[in-house]
């Protein structure tokens, strides 16, 4: 199990830029130096790197470098940016804030989270989730009715400033 103190052995970590560097390098790592920056992306956005044969996500071993665990449930970004890594764009938090700091889904037509078109009904229907439940909001027949009901809503379910971004 990957402890703190071996951690700091292999790599340092500036907090402030979000930055791990390698200072010694691992056994069962792939090629690379040291004084060169840890990780690379994983096909989803994360910067990962390998410690002793194992893949970690960057963004976990800051909790591991700066608290001396890592989080129990999830390590969220901030901004959103999955490969910023600055300590003062990560929280811990549990799935269901996890869930308050999402993205825009690339399939939303409305451009506002929670917010669809019902075409059988020719209007517009609002919900939002909390604690793994949909709530229904309403239906409405204009569009701007709708969006405020949601915005309304995320301030009410502690939703996350950022969530329903759209970059």
């Amino acid at each position: 199990m990957l402890t703190q103190s071996k951690l700091k052995k292999y790599v340092s970590y500036n907090p402030d830029t979000g930055v791990f560097t390698w200072k010694k390098i691992p056994p069962k790592t792939s090629s690379t130096k040291v004084g060169n920056e840890a990780g690379c992306d994983n096909g989803h956005g994360y910067l990962v790197f390998m410690i002793e044969g194992v893949m970690y996500r960057a963004h976990r071993l800051a909790f591991l470098y700066m608290k001396g665990k890592m989080p129990k449930k999830y390590g969220d970004h901030i901004n959103g940016k999955k490969s910023d890594n600055r300590w003062c764009n990560l929280r811990e938090v549990d799935e269901n804030q996890n869930a308050k700091n999402s993205r825009l889904q690339k399939n939303n037509k409305s451009g506002v989270s929670g917010v669809h078109w019902n075409s059988s009904r020719l209007k517009w229907k609002s919900i939002i989730w909390n604690k793994n439940k949909s709530i229904y909001l309403g239906e409405f027949e204009d569009f701007f009715d709708a969006a405020c009901v949601r915005k309304s809503a995320e301030l009410t379910y502690n939703y996350h400033r950022n969530h329903g971004r759209t970059s």
